[in-house]
């Protein structure tokens, strides 16, 4: 039975799911569904630069955890990609209580994502997973309101 993931924000309506890959390592896997085996709720931050891309921190863990970064993007394995090579629908997972999403077809960043595409949002459901974007880059650029984006473990 496939695992899916449900992507919410505080700022839209919106409501995405997206299929979990099956071929990442199963220590990420595992490590990611639970993360989200409750409501997990991060603020989200879009940059001005990089294109149709957000970042979504939650409230850090109690006890250490793996976390990646610009010099080790992966720290519980998983194929590397750049900012510039995500495509629309890629939901990537940090480590922790971090997450950070693809959602258009517009990246020029050329750094290494920090943590691996765990997540994909179906073709069917790219223009309203695009909306929830937009509404986290309206709040960064426009609005100043805090985006509370929100993703759950939905099983199949």
């Amino acid at each position: 039975m496939a695992d899916f993931i449900e992507i919410s924000c505080n700022l839209t309506d919106v409501r995405v799911r997206a299929r979990v890959e099956d071929d990442i390592p199963e220590e990420l896997r595992a490590t990611f569904l639970n993360s989200v085996r409750e409501p997990l709720k991060m603020a989200a931050d879009h940059t001005m630069s990089s294109g149709d891309y957000f970042l979504a921190r939650g409230r850090p863990p109690r006890h250490p955890v793996k976390l990646g970064n610009q010099i080790h993007p992966n720290p519980m394995g998983g194929t590397p990609v750049m900012l510039s090579r995500l495509k629309a629908g890629d939901v990537l997972y940090t480590g922790g209580n971090d997450m950070s999403f693809g959602y258009g077809p517009h990246n020029t960043e050329a750094l290494e994502a920090k943590g691996v595409i765990v997540a994909k949002v179906p073709a069917e459901s790219l223009d309203d997973y695009w909306k929830l974007g937009r509404a986290v880059w309206e709040a960064a650029y426009r609005t100043h309101v805090l985006p509370i984006v929100t993703v759950e473990h939905i099983k199949g």
